[in-house]
């Protein structure tokens, strides 16, 4: 009897996962048709939220924006010499969505907010890596 009840307790569990995971195939499914505009829209949203955290704080240089992104999204980074590569999607773990175009616009959008125009290149398959670098401040 007690198992039984554990068992319907697991299975309630992990029948309340599946929302988010449509909500997400949606927007995936989504951010495929629209196309280009999927872009615009994820830029605007990233200078947006970037020019809120820039009225808070003031974060400097590209390597204090990356590491502050770091930091609120809990995504690791590795610092190199030509850029920043972000070891998973840091718009992912913020607004869990993934896509390769909205990574992109979100990320040139957030930096573009502190005055740092940056290429984000995403590289997301099994596991989401992004590299940026700054074209100019």
């Amino acid at each position: 009897m007690k198992e039984e009840r554990i068992a319907q307790k697991w299975r309630l569990i992990k029948l309340s996962k599946i929302r988010p995971l449509l909500a997400y195939r949606l927007v995936s499914a989504l951010a495929e048709r629209l196309g280009d505009e999927v872009y615009r829209i994820a830029f605007d949203y990233g200078r947006e939220r970037g020019e809120y955290i820039a009225e808070n704080l003031r974060l400097r240089d590209f390597g204090e924006v990356a590491t502050f992104l770091s930091m609120i999204s809990g995504v690791k980074i590795e610092k190199r010499e030509e850029g920043v590569l972000f070891l998973s999607c840091p718009v992912n773990a913020l607004e869990a969505v993934k896509s390769d175009k909205i990574c992109r616009g979100f990320l040139e959008g957030f930096f573009r907010a502190f005055g740092i125009e940056v290429e984000a290149i995403p590289s997301c398959g099994d596991q989401c890596r992004i590299f940026v670098r700054q074209i100019r401040s």
